[in-house]
């Protein structure tokens, strides 16, 4: 019964391996998807996959069927990901680029990193948080500074090292501030890069759909500009 059982597993892993060949010969959009459903064991392994798991040559072949259909959607995809076999969905505006979108070929799924209904909620939190910090930071600041010229004198002389920290922390104060700004900045540039995506979204989710793509999105920011 274990013998039979072994043989027959080994013909059905040689079926998925003819039949993975011959969807690679095809070289399609729809071949290529159906090669990365083609050999799944029941732990959830792609057979296929591990022979030329290395230079993640399938990977490269649908990345090049589906690049005209990405670009004409404004978009890129990441040549440092596809390189590692990750196919990643780029947008770039002047200078910042926003890694927003990841194909998974073996679920054919197309995974957003965000989610728009959440978007812009979870955006006005952190502004106003970083707003409250800037408020706070520059009181510390003003306050410091008071301590400062409201003090000098024989209380310098006296206490010169506490004069010396709060001169310290005078400096490092402005460093946050600017750092707080940055990230305001940050934010108010993946807005408007997400709601150029957004704009684009029904035809993004048109072609996909064509070729059987679920799309997900996840719940809560995930993305880096």
């Amino acid at each position: 019964m274990v013998r039979s059982n072994s043989i027959r597993n080994l013909s059905e892993a040689k079926r998925w391996i003819d039949e993975s060949i011959n969807l690679i010969e095809e070289n399609t959009i729809d071949s290529l998807l159906r090669y990365f459903q083609t050999g799944k064991t029941k732990k959830g392994i792609h057979l296929p996959s591990l022979l030329i798991t290395e230079e993640h040559i399938i990977e490269h072949m649908l990345a090049e069927k589906l690049r005209p259909i990405i670009e004409e959607l404004g978009f890129t995809l990441n040549e440092d990901e596809l390189n590692e076999g990750n196919l990643v969905l780029d947008y770039t505006k002047g200078q910042f680029v926003l890694s927003f979108a990841t194909i998974n070929p073996y679920e054919r799924m197309l995974k957003f990193n965000f989610d728009f209904s959440e978007m812009e909620r979870e955006r006005e939190v952190k502004l106003a948080n970083l707003k409250r910090k800037v408020t706070e930071t520059q009181q510390r600041y003003v306050d410091s500074k008071n301590f400062l010229s409201n003090n000098n004198g024989l209380k310098r002389i006296k206490y010169g090292k506490v004069f010396e920290r709060i001169e310290e922390t005078i400096g490092n104060i402005s460093k946050e501030i600017t750092v707080v700004e940055h990230e305001m900045m940050e934010i108010y540039n993946q807005k408007e890069l997400l709601e150029d995506i957004k704009q684009t979204l029904p035809d993004i989710e048109y072609h996909f759909r064509k070729y059987g793509f679920l799309i997900e999105f996840v719940k809560g920011e995930d993305y880096e500009i």
